[in-house]
Formats: C-alpha cells, structure tokens, sequence
C-alpha cells in the first residue's frame, strides 16, 4: 500500500483545524499517488499482457469504419437546429448511447458547416485525456450521405438545458449544485481545452 508523507498529512490537518477546506485539499495526496504509480507499478503495466490486449483493441477501435448498420437506433431523446439525439446501442458491445445526428441539408441551409466543425473539434477535445463525470464524452464519429452522426455518452438524467426547461428557475441550492459541476468541469480541462473552444 501507498505510504504518504508527513508534509501531506500536516497539509491536511492545518487546514481542517482552521476550518478552510479549498478544493485543492487532497492535491498532494493525488501528486503523491500518480508519483507513484508512474514509476514501478506503470512499468509492469506497460509489459503485462493486459496493456498489450488494450492496445490491440484501441487499435481495432480507432480503425474501424462504423456505419449506421453498426447501432441499433432507438427512439428520439431530443431535437436541436440541426437535427436529432437518438437513444442507441451497438450492435458488438450491447452499449447505450446517445446518436446525435446533424442533418447536413439543415446545416447548409443554416450556415452552419462552421458550427458543426467547431461541435466535432471540442467534442473531439473533451473526449481525449481527463475523464469527468460531469461533461458528456464522444466515443465514435461517423457520416451517412445525408448525416453527421456522433455517438456520445448517454446520459438518462437530462443535460442542463432541459433541467432549466422543465424547472422554469433553480432554487439557491440547485443553482449551487450545477454551478460546482461547471466550474469542476472547467477545473478538470484547464486552460489550454478552453483557448481551443473560443
């Protein structure tokens, strides 16, 4: 087991005795962890079997082609300018997901090829990298010849929007509760994610 030291342990305990507890509290104890783990239990990771079947499947996912044939597409979850969010699943897997699919006869008529590119780059950004729970994540991106379709976790609950639509306004409590999942979301990307979304 991981053994801490005695700097992170009076970190701790000096701001819980002076009842000042920030969000950066437990920062030298995750420093400490991946410290760690990148050292000798990442090296026998990289020389297990394990890695090398995960490797050879991210391969097999990173190229493959999917087409429409490859989900069973389920009912409508949602609608947005463009087009439709569909529940899913893939065929291989059984997995749930959701379908968002841009009409590109839609985004034409719009003038909206610059939106549609600029949703594909930051979902392409917030997919790769630091997994949040609070930011919904693209698996797979593919087109039909009259679809841009982008297969993004499902999420049950309902996004942000549709909250504030059923809602009307948030009480103080929700209001802080959802803004502590943005400002976490924004805490996990940093800065660099955010200059390639303005």
């Amino acid at each position: 087991s991981q053994e801490y030291s005695k700097e992170c342990l009076q970190h701790v305990q000096s701001h819980i005795v002076r009842k000042d507890v920030p969000v950066t509290l437990f920062e030298p104890y995750i420093e400490e962890i991946y410290n760690h783990l990148r050292d000798e239990p990442f090296k026998k990771f990289l020389e297990s079997e394990k890695y090398t079947r995960f490797c050879q499947w991210k391969n097999l996912e990173l190229n493959i082609q999917l087409t429409m044939n490859d989900f069973s597409v389920h009912r409508i979850i949602g609608r947005g300018g463009f087009g439709e969010v569909y529940g899913c699943r893939k065929a291989d897997t059984g997995k749930m997901y959701a379908m968002k699919c841009l009409d590109k006869k839609r985004i034409k008529m719009k003038q909206g090829e610059t939106l549609a590119l600029n949703e594909r780059i930051m979902l392409s950004l917030v997919s790769t990298g630091i997994d949040c729970p609070f930011i919904v994540c693209m698996t797979y991106a593919f087109h039909t010849p009259d679809k841009l379709c982008f297969i993004l976790d499902l999420m049950n609950g309902g996004d942000l929007h549709y909250h504030l639509s059923q809602h009307g306004v948030f009480n103080e409590s929700e209001m802080k509760f959802y803004a502590a999942e943005v400002i976490l979301v924004l805490n996990s990307y940093g800065a660099s994610v955010l200059r390639k979304c303005r």
